[in-house]
């Protein structure tokens, strides 16, 4: 018996996120003044041991900023994505990549009008997502290769440009995501889990939904229904 309360208090500890999802107002953008403020303040409690304020600031900037900034190639990686290759990959396992899309997403209501919106995911339900298939990993597991944070960045990464300021056209929206974008997620996160150069991506794909994502998804979206016996 305790060995089941065991188990039970690690699956709560696994499902509880690391951080709160949604944002107090205000701290979606920051302007260029808060900006510096906060490199000043990560600079201030990383290199405590530094005196001078300018030179925590100066090895911030040369060591951690520059070296890591504008690194996101996103048209490169969508480029990739749309290779026959990986799209057979799509295609053949569209039905149980769309049932589950279906299961985490929801449909919304409609805008008198307005054009119908796609169904689409918010962030919660897209963790739930990674979570229930068993993608999220955590300090101390074997292969640590997707933490929380890794999961929220790609969530934010695969959103579409919208055409203007709140527009729900082009993508579900800054804060959902909708079937295509989650394609893309699954793209990424297969990198995640598999960062070998060498693998083909859509190998990569492939392997993640198959071995990992499909079978722990038996549980939730691609649980099979008992059929009634006549």
């Amino acid at each position: 018996e305790k060995e089941k309360e065991k188990e039970k208090t690690e699956e709560e500890e696994y499902y509880e996120d690391e951080y709160d999802w949604d944002l107090a107002e205000g701290e979606r953008e920051i302007g260029p003044e808060p900006w510096i403020e906060g490199l000043v303040r990560v600079a201030c409690y990383k290199f405590r041991k530094i005196p001078s304020l300018p030179d925590r600031l100066e090895k911030l900037i040369e060591e951690f900023v520059i070296p890591n900034a504008c690194k996101s190639n996103t048209d490169t990686f969508r480029g990739e994505l749309s290779l026959d290759e990986v799209q057979t990959v799509y295609k053949t396992l569209k039905p149980q990549i769309m049932k589950i899309f279906r299961f985490y997403a929801r449909v919304h209501e409609p805008i008198p009008g307005a054009p119908p919106q796609e169904p689409s995911m918010d962030g919660p339900a897209y963790m739930k997502f990674c979570k229930d298939s068993r993608l999220v990993t955590r300090k101390g597991d074997l292969r640590h290769d997707f933490p929380e944070l890794s999961c929220r960045k790609v969530f934010n990464d695969t959103q579409m440009e919208e055409e203007e300021e709140g527009s729900i056209d082009a993508g579900g929206g800054a804060d959902e995501m909708i079937y295509m974008e989650f394609l893309e997620a699954l793209g990424a996160i297969a990198c995640y889990k598999f960062p070998n150069p060498y693998i083909p991506l859509q190998v990569k794909l492939d392997d993640m939904l198959k071995l990992q994502c499909f079978p722990n998804q038996e549980k939730f979206a691609l649980k099979k229904t008992k059929k009634k016996k006549k």
